[in-house]
């Protein structure tokens, strides 16, 4: 009933912001992390950082996917956050394009027996659980799966795009036909589009979006929202 509706909407978004600033925290504390032993990340030592592994005992274990993520596209590394699980450390992965995350850990553990208890994945996304005393050896072999698949020197912050599209394009029906050819993933990438836009007018909304009204070369409008953390992105 509409009350009851109410009042679990309510729980619900209240449990949202909770989550949300305990991933903004776990980040924070993460960055500080990878601050102390990653100094420069774009240095000559990428063979030796050609993944990210944070650990920390405090991170929440509902939120370490989430925090991965977040690292993993601001360093452009196949990145493991790790948190305790009893005697256990339990993590959770994401990977960059070109790096199969699941065939990864099954790699280390092959060549690395009896590090990783337990794993399972895709291409994108993994979790496992280590032995609390194998964290330094399981760095040590996450990277050298990194280095045996991929080229390491590509670990960079590198966006292809597939161009201009004309304003005609830029509609709804291009949209439609983008979406119905989904499932994209790895290897068969969503089509990335960009174009130079004039803002006419812009909003800030709850202090972590933009909205803006954007021209086209031509005049034409259109609308656009943008998370405000990312507004130096390319406009999609």
């Amino acid at each position: 009933d509409p009350n009851n509706a109410y009042m679990r909407a309510e729980a619900l978004d209240e449990l949202n912001k909770e989550r949300r600033n305990i991933e903004q925290s776990m980040v924070a504390d993460a960055q500080k992390i990878l601050t102390q032993i990653m100094p420069d990340m774009t240095a000559q030592n990428v063979e030796q950082n050609a993944g990210i592994v944070v650990y920390d005992p405090s991170f929440h274990q509902g939120v370490i996917g989430i925090v991965a993520s977040r690292i993993k596209d601001k360093f452009t590394r196949p990145t493991v956050i790790f948190t305790e699980d009893g005697d256990y450390l339990k993590g959770s992965g994401r990977s960059i394009a070109g790096l199969h995350l699941r065939d990864a850990l099954d790699w280390v553990d092959k060549r690395y027996p009896n590090i990783i208890i337990k794993f399972g994945g895709h291409a994108m996304a993994a979790g496992l659980t280590l032995d609390k005393s194998k964290l330094d050896l399981f760095k040590k072999g996450f990277n050298a799966a990194i280095n045996a698949a991929i080229d390491v020197h590509n670990l960079k912050n590198e966006v292809l795009s597939d161009g201009e599209l004309s304003s005609l394009e830029l509609s709804l029906p291009t949209f439609e036909i983008i979406r119905n050819a989904a499932p994209w993933g790895q290897g068969f990438p969503e089509p990335l589009f960009d174009n130079v836009f004039e803002v006419i007018d812009y909003r800030v909304l709850k202090e972590t979006h933009l909205k803006l009204r954007l021209k086209l070369k031509n005049n034409q409008e259109t609308n656009q929202q943008n998370n405000q953390k990312n507004n130096k992105s390319l406009m999609q």
